[in-house]
């Protein structure tokens, strides 16, 4: 198969394995709320789709490569990417669905400190990272 479809079959499982923080394990928000994002380019042909801030696409990676062959439009964020997904029949999920106990605890440490002593961990991962 093409290249870009191992790359989206292999995010697809990072997305569902709470140990990565993409999909199921995501961070929160400051606001307690997960926003997703995904992106796909093929660069052969230079195609893209990427969606960002979705609340309900359990495998945002699927998003994105829906919108990467549907062509109209290379980037969707937010209602508008969770309507996309679901136009494309991706089955949404609760919002609770990519919380688990190891990011609320998380959350909740970062809520507790002060403003001022909030610093980037030189560990933390981007997109698709594992944590320690």
């Amino acid at each position: 198969g093409a290249a870009v479809d191992a790359v989206v079959a292999t995010v697809k499982i990072l997305e569902v394995c709470p140990l990565f923080n993409a999909g199921y394990g995501a961070v929160f928000t400051e606001d307690g709320v997960h926003e997703l994002d995904a992106a796909v380019m093929e660069g052969h042909t230079l195609n893209a789709g990427a969606i960002a801030g979705a609340r309900r696409i359990r495998n945002p990676i699927l998003a994105a490569h829906a919108l990467m062959r549907v062509g109209k439009s290379v980037f969707l964020a937010g209602e508008g990417a969770d309507r996309f997904a679901s136009r494309q029949g991706l089955q949404p999920v609760a919002a609770d669905y990519f919380s688990t106990e190891r990011r609320r605890d998380q959350l909740r440490e970062l809520q507790t400190m002060k403003p001022h002593s909030r610093e980037l961990d030189d560990n933390a991962m981007g997109t698709v990272g594992i944590l320690p």
